[in-house]
């Protein structure tokens, strides 16, 4: 009997220590919890759908435009222009509009925003872009292409100075262009009026702090002045393509110390003059100079002086040697030739660049002599009286 009174007095005793240490162990915890809150990332496992609604609301990045329904003009304003887009800017296409007094009426409609992203028309009937035509209505990049346009009036774009950063007009009739209003385009990157002009004697001589890209092709030009382009400090490429250019003098392109590429493919070119491209006038970023399907018989020593790493094109001219006074400073500066398409005589005016693995590397595989032979296959020993 006493065993028994021992044993549940023990039992008693171990219960009683027990739901003590427990009430301890919680005390400590909700001490730990008061005195050191739970981590943000855990606090928002409660409330992150919450918090991240909200913060998807607030974010700039996720708030979009008003539709287009409240931006667009009335459809029947505008008709038969089409307003494009889901959200601003939009773009207009005018493609269908027949008449300059159409396309007047239409931007004088009620317009709710007044900067649009693209103004386009395609095979457009339209001759003449009037001045103020597009009332208070910008754009960004304005196109009219493959038309009937023969004159863009002074003052037929002014009010876009401060908005249009690109201007294409290709393939239409332009006979009237205002070359001097370029300058107070001051966001304009590229401007495109190749394949208009039937005939124009002179190249205007061009301003424009911003100006990347020029498109001049296909204008048929009588003359390019020496200082046709050193109003424009910033260009990068200038395309000159197929414009029947018969000569171009030294010095035409200095100090466009960004110029890139240089086209002059498809003219009437017949020798290239000395210091025609020159590094001492800052020359130093070109990586194109395009000459292909001219009439060119003689390059002059030191006409691309020690232009590095540039890349020269000559096909299809009347080139019939490779003289080494010519191009020999230029593959010591990683110079890329092509010649195909000319009739090389590859006669011992040659064996310099065939004797030198290094140079002939340089020159484009496909370049052959006038008798059909690949010049990269012609044997070195063959120069051996030379």
């Amino acid at each position: 009997m006493s065993f028994y009174i021992y044993n549940m007095i023990t039992y008693f005793v171990v219960l009683i220590f027990f739901q003590q240490s427990l009430l301890l162990v919680n005390s400590i915890e909700l001490n730990n919890k008061l005195l050191h809150p739970l981590p943000s990332y855990e606090v928002g496992i409660k409330t992150s759908n919450l918090q991240r609604s909200v913060d998807k609301e607030n974010n700039p990045e996720t708030i979009k435009s008003p539709p287009r329904d409240t931006l667009c003009p009335a459809s029947e304003d505008i008709s038969p222009c089409v307003c494009i887009g889901e959200y601003s800017p939009l773009s207009m296409d005018c493609s269908n509009v027949t008449t300059e007094y159409q396309l007047r009426r239409i931007f004088t409609s009620h317009f709710p925003v007044t900067h649009f992203y693209m103004f386009n028309t395609f095979e457009s009937p339209l001759t003449v872009l009037e001045s103020g035509v597009f009332g208070e209505v910008t754009f960004t990049h304005f196109k009219m292409e493959y038309g009937s346009l023969i004159q863009v009036e002074n003052g037929a774009l002014d009010n876009m100075y401060d908005t249009l950063e690109e201007l294409w007009l290709v393939e239409n009739h332009i006979e009237v262009f205002p070359f001097e209003a370029i300058e107070s385009f001051t966001k304009l990157k590229i401007l495109s009026i190749q394949n208009n002009w039937e005939h124009m004697s002179v190249l205007p001589v061009m301003v424009s702090g911003s100006l990347i890209e020029l498109y001049l092709g296909k204008l048929t030009l009588g003359a390019v002045p020496v200082d046709a382009f050193q109003g424009l400090p910033m260009i990068e490429r200038i395309y000159l393509y197929s414009d029947k250019i018969p000569s171009i003098e030294s010095g035409t392109f200095s100090h466009l110390t960004h110029l890139r590429v240089l086209d002059l493919s498809g003219n009437l070119l017949t020798h290239i003059p000395t210091e025609f491209v020159h590094s001492s006038d800052g020359l130093n970023n070109l990586t194109s100079i395009r000459l292909s399907n001219n009439q060119i018989e003689a390059v002059e020593a030191k006409a691309f002086d020690a232009v590095a790493g540039v890349g020269i094109h000559l096909f299809g001219n009347n080139i019939a040697t490779i003289d080494e006074e010519v191009w020999k400073p230029l593959f010591e500066v990683g110079l890329e030739l092509d010649l195909s398409s000319n009739p090389l005589l590859c006669g011992c005016d040659i064996a310099w660049v065939v004797r030198n693995p290094g140079y002939l590397v340089q020159i484009k595989r496909a370049v052959k002599c006038a008798d059909g032979v690949y010049l990269h296959d012609l044997d070195p020993h063959m120069f051996n009286d030379c």
